[in-house]
């Protein structure tokens, strides 16, 4: 009984008619797809190669600002300025 509505059910009938049937599996449909979306975005999750750290999923680097390297860092840094 998805919908909820009082029907007399013959043997093994678990829907009232093929319309609610119809929901009822596009529905189940939705949530196994949201599933595996959130699946994926969990396995995307990325680590600091040396501390193992969770880093955010949007950025570029593969370590953490705490084993950023500080020659690289100071660079980038003096070019900032450079251009401003």
């Amino acid at each position: 009984m998805w919908c909820n509505r009082e029907f007399g059910a013959s043997k093994g009938q678990i829907y009232c008619s093929p319309e609610c049937r119809t929901q009822a599996n596009q529905e189940a449909i939705v949530i196994r797809k949201e599933q595996a979306r959130r699946q994926r975005r969990k396995a995307a999750r990325k680590c600091c190669v040396v501390c193992g750290a969770t880093l955010s999923m949007y950025g570029t680097g593969n370590t953490c600002a705490m084993h950023t390297n500080p020659v690289i860092l100071s660079d980038i840094l003096k070019q900032i300025k450079k251009k401003v």
